[in-house]
């Protein structure tokens, strides 16, 4: 679909891993991800979530293969509210596996799904874990038990972190390397020249290059947009900061966790309409690629367990 008739901008990591043009790099991230060798792009099925349909709903990148709905976030800020938000996509993409293949939930027929494989990618700039593991009951009153549990996994590509799963996947390295020289762009150019430098010092070996030099005024004007929400969302986190709200290192107890600021929406709405962000790509719950801005409540990361552990 063209750029000019899209209502959702796609964020780069998105552009590349969520193309049907590039499933083959959709396949290389899923088997780095899972130490698999899955040979044959055509079996990824990609199935992101941009339609009216899903009440404006927007996934980074959700496909399936082998059996297996992967869900992949890309983040910038701990959030550690993604448990809650991946629920809400796996939601979505159940019901519209219900349709798309013709089954009925309601039939005493018991039903084939899935299985769900969450993961987040995190490139900012707080001091994280290379690897762990969000979970949702971690949101939950007094650690009360409870009948659902989600579990995401936290992967950090950032530079000198995920090395093993950067080498394994070009596509992720490249993009790591791209972030990182806007992100160092930034410290003494416009954004406007950070992300046109990055673009045009792109090594020739590069897979990803010929695809987004191909693609350069749409890169480009996504960077940008991207850009400008990190600058809306700075204004965001210092009002919060004037208003008391700290964030405590990472295994600090609940107790030392986020507080909410209780800074009024409308304001953070005024923000972004004054940096002329679209209203729909902006998240208030911290997600940029390139200067790892947070905001919201929770800073915890459990270690990582094993998918059988308890």
């Amino acid at each position: 679909m063209p750029a000019a008739q899209r209502e959702y901008r796609d964020r780069l990591f998105t552009f590349i891993f969520g193309s049907e043009e590039h499933r083959d790099w959709t396949l290389s991230l899923y088997n780095a991800v899972n130490g698999s060798d899955h040979g044959d792009p055509g079996d990824v099925e990609i199935t992101t979530i941009r339609e009216v349909l899903y009440l404006g709903m927007h996934n980074d990148v959700s496909f399936l293969l082998a059996d297996e709905m992967s869900l992949y976030e890309q983040q910038s800020s701990y959030n550690p509210n993604m448990p809650l938000r991946m629920l809400q996509y796996a939601c979505s993409l159940y019901e519209k596996h219900l349709r798309g293949h013709g089954l009925n939930k309601y039939g005493k027929r018991l039903l084939a799904l899935p299985a769900p494989r969450l993961v987040v990618f995190y490139n900012g700039r707080d001091d994280v874990p290379e690897e762990g593991e969000l979970r949702l009951s971690d949101s939950f009153a007094g650690g009360a038990e409870a009948d659902i549990e989600v579990r995401v996994r936290l992967v950090n590509v950032n530079p000198g972190m995920g090395e093993a799963m950067k080498r394994a996947c070009r596509p992720l390295a490249e993009y790591s390397w791209t972030v990182e020289r806007i992100r160092a762009n930034a410290a003494a150019m416009s954004a406007a020249e950070a992300v046109d430098e990055a673009i045009e010092s792109m090594p020739d070996g590069f897979v990803i290059r010929p695809y987004l030099q191909a693609h350069k005024a749409e890169v480009r004007d996504m960077l940008l947009t991207e850009y400008n929400e990190a600058e809306a969302m700075e204004l965001f986190r210092e009002e919060g900061r004037a208003e008391g709200a700290s964030c405590a290192p990472w295994g600090s107890p609940p107790a030392k966790r986020w507080t909410p600021s209780g800074y009024p929406r409308q304001t953070a709405r005024a923000i972004s309409r004054s940096c002329r962000l679209e209203a729909r790509r902006t998240r208030w719950d911290g997600a940029h690629p390139f200067l790892g801005l947070a905001s919201g409540p929770g800073c915890l990361v459990t270690p990582l367990r094993s998918r059988g552990e308890a």
